[in-house]
């Protein structure tokens, strides 16, 4: 499938390209060898707009389209696959306060988030079902105008260092899904406390377990009504999936590109390594080729362009539980960067392809399983 893209998105690809290769691929090695977190990085992101792609436009954001959070997602990734977490959940959550949040959580929040000032994360996943949203364990109660929250939620990227969560939990007494409902929660507040996790890749995003210990919240802070939380995040999953696909997309191509550079220059037995049969000549055009496939004949992107300029991003739920790209095509795409990084001779900590590898699977990619936000 070919996709026609406007002159504003190829122009954003363009300004993200330039920004990813001069502020986030000479650091990126530093940031994953030091554990340094790049919040002025993120900020810079926030400054060009990506982290406001899907807010509305008068709380700071740019009411973009899904194909152009795919497009600057596929970009950054070539730079610095963590970074794109930072996209995915800094408009997922634009998206679902722009769409459910009172006017007091909008206009305390959505600016700060579209800017990079503030980072809000996702807390849906718990120790016992994971990212099982229609089962969760976590309970809101309301009292009075006020929610109090009990439970833990784990694996929550940024949950070290967010200001705030969309929490997902169980209230009244519907059963699965219907009893689901969504909250901004403050992590300031009395009774939260946090628990950091230690990843193999993605050290920048400080996952963490955060534990809800008779938390209040007004009730302006639920996100849409009782029983809709469940739905609310699911929309979000639906595309959210093509979207990390294009993440390794991005992530695959570069791999590509610094192994290609890196053959023409190392020589073995006398001569370079890409004249060396059995090292690289066979297997390269098959990787380039698996690239090429994604990019043209079935672009992961293609499920979230609008219908018709001016429509609402058309729903993509389906696309990524029935089509076989999207169950498969991460997985091809993060074998491509794992056999990358052993043309140039390993998967250590100091390998840049290595830590691209780690990066992609702490994601999700290379299998079936979704990311656990």
């Amino acid at each position: 499938m070919e996709l026609a893209f406007t002159p504003e998105q190829q122009e954003l690809v363009r300004t993200v390209r330039a920004f990813t290769k001069k502020e986030l691929a000479p650091h990126t090695a530093r940031w994953d060898r030091t554990d340094e977190i790049p919040l002025v990085a993120w900020r810079r992101m926030g400054e060009l707009g990506l982290l406001g792609l899907r807010t509305p436009a008068r709380y700071g954001g740019q009411e973009g389209d899904l194909l152009t959070v795919g497009l600057a997602t596929e970009e950054i990734a070539r730079g610095d696959f963590s970074a794109t977490h930072v996209i995915q959940v800094a408009n997922l959550a634009g998206e679902i306060i722009g769409k459910n949040g009172s006017d007091e959580v909008k206009e305390r929040w959505l600016p700060p988030a579209a800017s990079g000032e503030a980072l809000i994360a996702l807390a849906l996943t718990e120790p016992t079902v994971g990212a099982d949203a229609a089962n969760l364990a976590c309970r809101a109660v309301l009292e009075g105008d006020e929610y109090v929250i009990t439970g833990e939620k784990s694996g929550i990227t940024l949950g070290m260092i967010a200001q705030a969560a969309i929490l997902f939990a169980r209230t009244g007494g519907a059963p699965r899904s219907r009893g689901v409902s969504a909250f901004l929660v403050p992590l300031d507040l009395p009774g939260v406390s946090r628990s950091g996790l230690r990843d193999m890749g993605s050290h920048a995003l400080r996952r963490a377990v955060l534990s809800f210990d008779h938390v209040r919240i007004p009730a302006s802070h639920r996100l849409g009504a009782e029983g809709s939380g469940f739905y609310t995040i699911m929309r979000g999953f639906d595309y959210n999936r093509v979207i990390i696909a294009l993440a390794c997309l991005g992530a695959a191509g570069i791999s590509l590109e610094e192994t290609m550079a890196y053959v023409k220059e190392r020589k073995a037995f006398g001569r370079a390594l890409e004249r060396v049969r059995a090292h690289v000549a066979e297997p390269a055009p098959r990787y380039a080729r698996e690239i090429e496939r994604h990019q043209k004949r079935g672009h992961p992107a293609g499920p979230l362009r609008p219908a018709r300029a001016g429509e609402e991003d058309r729903g993509v739920r389906g696309h990524a539980e029935g089509d076989p790209r999207f169950l498969a095509g991460d997985h091809v795409l993060v074998a491509l960067s794992h056999r990358a990084a052993r043309k140039v001779g390993g998967v250590g900590a100091d390998c840049r392809l290595g830590q691209r590898e780690r990066d992609q699977r702490l994601a999700g990619g290379g299998g079936r399983e979704p990311a656990l936000l």
